[in-house]
């Protein structure tokens, strides 16, 4: 049986992390992680850079549109679109 490997790369650290700011990480993922993270100072600045990130967002307290709203706004954007095309073929 094949030893499990423990030492994950960089990229894989960096999606646990972000797994982890949104608690989508797994026991093993974060563990791997902390373990990465004890020996890489790069994702340590990283983690600590999307730690910052989330905090801020949950102070500012944003709220995501409705369908219908994103759906209004496609519609607005899209007659814009279509006004300016038409001013610069006159």
């Amino acid at each position: 049986m094949q030893e499990e490997k423990k030492y994950i790369e960089c990229d894989k650290a960096e999606c646990c992390c972000d797994k982890g700011q949104y608690n989508e990480a797994d026991k093993e993922e974060k563990m791997q992680l902390l373990m990465h993270l004890a020996e890489c100072p790069r994702c340590r600045e990283y983690s600590e850079r999307n730690t910052r990130l989330t905090k801020l967002i949950e102070k500012a307290k944003l709220e995501c549109c409705s369908t219908e709203e994103k759906e209004c706004w496609r519609k607005a954007i899209e007659e814009e679109l279509k006004k300016s095309h038409s001013e610069e073929s006159k």
